[in-house]
């Protein structure tokens, strides 16, 4: 059964993001699905029975990219219960990863663009916008990858949730308590997607009635030990939500 106190809070965040509508503050040129469960050949195997894809990034890149990366991870162990692994530099040879990074700080993206492997001249230098592209032995050791530049820190982490709504993990996942759709297998088709500049520059929400919802269910429920008022724990979780909304302020 939902937490009462997270109903109410969704209904105060929902109301709060009516002037957000994806519609209007996003355009994005990915298909309605680029998640299969009946891989061709050439598609992206991110899990599989046969195979079960890393994720790659630069330690040097933004926080908020590797925060996001983190998050992705989660998200793939709530829709199939595994767990890839993370790491920050090329180690063995691996069939398929997935690498993260922002044009302007990840080493890895900088190697792909240099080497001709990604063509980001669609989305370099734009606000908040994401390329998204499987590419064949992308770096040495490594088969096949599912690579996410973004053109900033929040483009990146856009693309990275776009990611996650596809395989099935709503943003509402933790505030409306909305399920992952489970499955065992997950790949990406192969392809180039694009997730276009939003519309709608700065897009956010203001928190109505933070007295009488989220700052006693934070100080009674989420992190009683932060004490009285908004603390760490309850905003990471409010900026994650609007990360995965494509929202930039609050």
């Amino acid at each position: 059964m939902a937490d009462p106190m997270k109903t109410i809070l969704l209904i105060i965040l929902s109301m709060s993001a009516i002037s957000m509508h994806p519609g209007l503050a996003q355009s994005t040129a990915f298909p309605a699905r680029i998640i299969t469960v009946n891989p061709a050949a050439q598609d992206f195997q991110l899990v599989t029975r046969q195979n079960h894809a890393i994720i790659l990034i630069d330690e040097q890149d933004y926080a908020t990219v590797k925060l996001c990366a983190g998050l992705f991870r989660d998200d793939v162990e709530r829709v199939t219960s595994y767990k890839p692994s993370l790491i920050t530099n090329e180690t063995k040879p691996v069939p398929y990863c997935v690498i993260i990074g922002s044009i302007e700080r990840s080493k890895l993206i900088k190697k792909l663009i240099s080497s001709g492997k990604i063509d980001v001249s669609g989305v370099e230098g734009q606000w908040e916008s994401c390329l998204t592209q499987t590419v064949d032995h992308p770096l040495p050791g490594i088969g096949k990858a599912l690579v996410i530049a973004g053109s900033d820190r929040r483009g990146t982490a856009y693309g990275i949730f776009e990611l996650s709504k596809q395989i099935g993990v709503s943003p509402w996942y933790y505030f409306a308590d909305v399920p992952p759709r489970k499955s065992t297998e997950l790949s990406v088709k192969a392809g180039t997607y694009i997730l276009k500049s939003p519309s709608v520059k700065y897009r956010g929400i203001f928190i109505n009635d933070e007295m009488y919802g989220l700052r006693p269910w934070a100080q009674y429920t989420l992190a009683p030990e932060e004490g009285l008022g908004l603390g760490p724990t309850t905003y990471r979780k409010v900026f994650e939500l609007l990360l995965r909304l494509k929202a930039n302020l609050v």
